[in-house]
């Protein structure tokens, strides 16, 4: 198998606050004919809510758009509902999106569960 050279995707640039890109995962959007690609983002001091486990890492869901992969959109805040989350997958199931993801919750309870929800549109 022969892959292309690495191309760098432009994610988080105007979050100089942000730790990481975690687990990105890529989905074609039939409606609006551009690919999303998403991943989980700690951005420090952006959430205070939430965990509080003692360590820096309080992940969110972002995404950005591209038809070409050469120009991309700002990145956006794509799922909160105010706990650190990690891992998500969308699998697309007749007219609506499956959203799976990992509650990375440690405290005040560990949760360190999966977790699942629909949509009707992906952003």
């Amino acid at each position: 198998m022969h892959w292309t050279k690495q191309q760098f995707v432009p994610v988080m640039e105007q979050e100089p606050e942000a730790l990481n890109c975690w687990a990105p995962e890529i989905i074609y959007d039939e409606v609006n004919s551009n690919y999303m690609i998403y991943w989980s983002t700690t951005i420090l001091g952006r959430f205070a809510f939430g965990d509080n486990s003692g360590d820096e890492y309080n992940h969110r869901l972002y995404y950005v758009t591209t038809r070409d992969f050469k120009t991309y959109t700002t990145s956006k805040l794509f799922y909160d509902k105010r706990f650190n989350v990690i891992d998500a997958t969308i699998q697309k199931d007749g007219n609506r999106y499956l959203l799976f993801l990992k509650d990375e919750t440690l405290k005040p309870e560990a949760q360190k569960n999966i977790r699942f929800v629909i949509s009707d549109c992906l952003t």
